[in-house]
């Protein structure tokens, strides 16, 4: 889990097994946009420990971009392209 942590750009983690709607309209806008990003599962039933530091929170859809703190759940897909290309979103 480090590995996504550290990695830079632009990176999102989705509960593990269980597609949500907010993470299929991050992926789905990242991959229309043609950005690059990294993926890490939220383990359902698992501590997450490393995940909840990071990011603040006990549960996924997490997006995160740069060195920034990561964005939780409905805001994260629009405020990370936001971020990203904000005269375009």
């Amino acid at each position: 889990m480090q590995e996504i942590i550290d990695q830079p750009g632009l990176r999102i983690v989705m509960v593990q097994g269980m597609p949500s709607p907010w993470a299929q309209a991050a992926k789905t806008i990242f991959e229309i946009k043609g950005l690059e990003y990294g993926a890490a599962p939220w383990v359902p039933g698992a501590a997450n420990e490393k995940i909840a530091k990071w990011g603040g929170e006990t549960s996924a859809t997490l997006v995160a971009w740069a060195r920034e703190k990561p964005i939780f759940e409905r805001r994260s897909p629009i405020f990370c392209e936001h971020f990203r290309n904000p005269m375009e979103l």
